[in-house]
């Protein structure tokens, strides 16, 4: 009998020929996944290559292997679908070899062996992307503008079929493009239906079929990726008509394929806005997205046309955000909290005979300290009202200027709300919001002129041992009130926004005091007497101790009555001894280093 040995030997001598056999036959050319054009190119044309190669019997593609985007052995319109998400949405690449370096299919499948030979011949007909000319854009110092410009493809000379796909990838100067949008954008196609479902007859062109372009399954708009503290660096859009049955432009004609959002705000110095397109911009999944058209599955580089928008700078109010309170200089002990009040305030600047502000919105944050509250009560403001006629609603209503209003008073007829927040992009970073409305039912709006508190800071800074900065500023993105908050200002139903300003100030670090714990009446001796003073300091009126940490024995970073109580239990009941500095003089009590002290002559002597 054979042993297993003896049976593995034999199975391997008779098998071996034929594996060899089958490799050979399959000798595969190195190819690059996606391809399935064979250009040389994995691009938005191969998925209209794809998508149409199964629409009807044809000869054998030369390289299959190139077409099977996901590498799973079979064609299918999951294959194109494949390419379009990768391009455009950030989806994961095709498999091994890719799409840049040509290479050998690891895995083994039943499609034909793959030749493949790059090659490209020109493609009939022109092709080119314009915006269209919205004219100039009038508008005031401070206003924001939030502009769609049209995006056009015009197909001509020559071709006898329209394009089934394209790519569009624009950016602005002097102002920012939002996006490239599709919405509501319907394209007249001609579309090859298959009514019979034999792919063995042709289809039936049907003309100037409409399609909605945000309706299709292979469509996608957005923005470049940008740093968090720049504008967005462009806009792109991707489109691909087809799918299980053909459907492409028609050979001649121009269509509005997309709306260019161009946005930004007018300064007093604005210059013209200029759009145009662009190639190299990174998509979401870092896939270079160029200005390209597909036409019968060939890629065609369309010439592209830029457009200048001027700016028309009208003459129009001015707004500054700003602040007051803050002092010059502060000054303290290491470890000391310092507490300031502050205004965050708005001047304006209106031209004779216009309205003032009606709204504001501000967003601050700090740096070297914390915002520990914001508030509009106690913030007044003065205003001209017009009041209406009780007695005659026919009557225009009553002008009264000025008119005082208390921000935080209730109820009022306005919207008025102040919260503490956090900047959205970076939660760690703290800071307060205000919104307010003067009045929603009746015309009333700050004085045209002048500067005015609008909401009130509490702002604390701790002292630190050498030299520090606080520092106030307005930016727009603290999450408050359920939303993201930006600076702006609203009069007369348009927009702006506010030069912003920031303030800062010093915090000078003053040398430590030495001084002994107990000794509260700085006597130079810790006895009956010290309990004594700290208990007429909290419960009678009494001064308060030279330096306030001499009080605080317990190690809570408080005085209160369980400092004296610790104090009388040590000297008469030999409690627990109180911590150093006790029986030397020392500056350094981390428990107590935010309490004062401004002198202890004890330890100066």
């Amino acid at each position: 009998m054979a042993t297993q040995r003896t049976l593995r030997a034999r199975a391997l001598a008779i098998g071996l020929p034929f594996l060899c056999v089958a490799a050979a036959l399959r000798a595969d050319d190195a190819f690059r996944r996606g391809d399935a054009n064979i250009d040389g190119a994995v691009d938005i044309a191969d998925v209209q290559t794809i998508s149409e190669s199964l629409q009807g019997p044809g000869a054998l593609p030369p390289c299959s292997d190139g077409r099977d985007a996901d590498d799973n052995g079979k064609l299918e319109q999951a294959d194109a679908l494949w390419l379009f998400n990768y391009f455009y949405r950030g989806a994961e690449s095709p498999p091994t070899p890719g799409t840049v370096v040509p290479g050998q299919d690891p895995t083994s499948d039943k499609l034909p062996p793959c030749s493949y030979a790059p090659s490209s011949a020109p493609v009939p007909g022109d092709v080119s992307f314009s915006f269209d000319d919205p004219g100039a854009l009038a508008l005031r110092p401070g206003e924001r503008f939030n502009m769609p410009v049209r995006v056009f493809l015009t197909t001509e000379n020559g071709t006898d079929e329209g394009p089934g796909a394209w790519s569009i990838a624009a950016r602005a100067e002097g102002a920012e493009l939002d996006a490239i949008a599709l919405e509501g954008i319907e394209v007249a196609t001609d579309y090859y239906h298959d009514d019979d479902g034999d792919p063995a007859t042709p289809p039936v062109l049907i003309e100037d079929h409409p399609v909605f372009l945000h309706d299709l399954p292979a469509v996608v708009s957005g923005a470049f990726e940008a740093l968090a503290s720049e504008p967005k660096p462009g806009a792109y859009a991707a489109v691909f008509l087809g799918g299980a049955e053909k459907v492409v432009l028609p050979p001649q004609g121009t269509q509005l394929v997309g709306w260019a959002w161009a946005k930004g705000v007018v300064h007093d110095d604005s210059g013209p806005i200029s759009l145009h397109f662009v190639d190299g911009l990174l998509g979401p999944g870092g896939y270079p997205i160029e200005n390209l058209v597909s036409l019968r599955g060939a890629s065609k580089k369309p010439a592209l046309h830029s457009i200048t928008i001027p700016v028309e700078v009208q003459p129009g109010p001015s707004y500054v955000l700003g602040f007051a309170g803050l002092p010059a200089t502060a000054s303290g002990r290491p470890g000391e909290h310092l507490s300031f009040e502050v205004d965050a305030t708005l001047s304006t600047l209106h031209p004779a005979g216009a309205k003032g502000v009606q709204g504001w919105s501000i967003s601050l944050g700090v740096e070297g300290g914390k915002i520990e509250a914001i508030a509009l009560s106690g913030v007044v403001v003065s205003t001209v009202y017009f009041q209406k006629n009780i007695q005659d609603p026919n009557q225009p209503p009553i002008r009264r200027d000025p008119v005082l209003v208390d921000l935080g008073a209730e109820p009022n007829p306005g919207f008025r709300k102040a919260n503490l927040g956090f900047f959205f992009e970076d939660p760690q970073r703290l800071g307060a919001a205000s919104t307010v409305i003067v009045n929603q039912f009746e015309e009333q709006w700050l004085q045209p002129e002048g500067t005015q508190a609008i909401a009130r800071l509490t702002v604390t800074a701790e002292v630190g041992d050498v030299e520090r900065e606080l520092r106030l500023y307005y930016e727009d993105g603290i999450f408050a009130q359920g939303s993201h908050i930006s600076n702006a200002v609203t009069s007369e139903g348009a927009s702006y926004i506010p030069v912003l300003r920031s303030v800062s100030v010093p915090i000078l670090s003053l040398p430590r005091i030495p001084f002994r714990l107990g000794d509260t009446n700085a006597d130079g001796r810790q006895d009956l007497s010290d309990a004594v003073y700290v208990l007429n300091f909290l419960f009678q009126g009494g001064h308060e101790p030279l330096c306030l940490k001499t009080a605080e024995l317990n190690g809570d970073g408080k005085v209160d009555i369980s400092d004296p109580l610790f104090l009388l239990g040590f000297l008469f009941l030999h409690s627990s001894f109180p911590r150093e500095p006790y029986r030397s003089c020392d500056a350094i009590d981390p428990p107590s280093d935010s309490l004062s002290c401004d002198s202890y002559p004890p330890c100066a002597e």
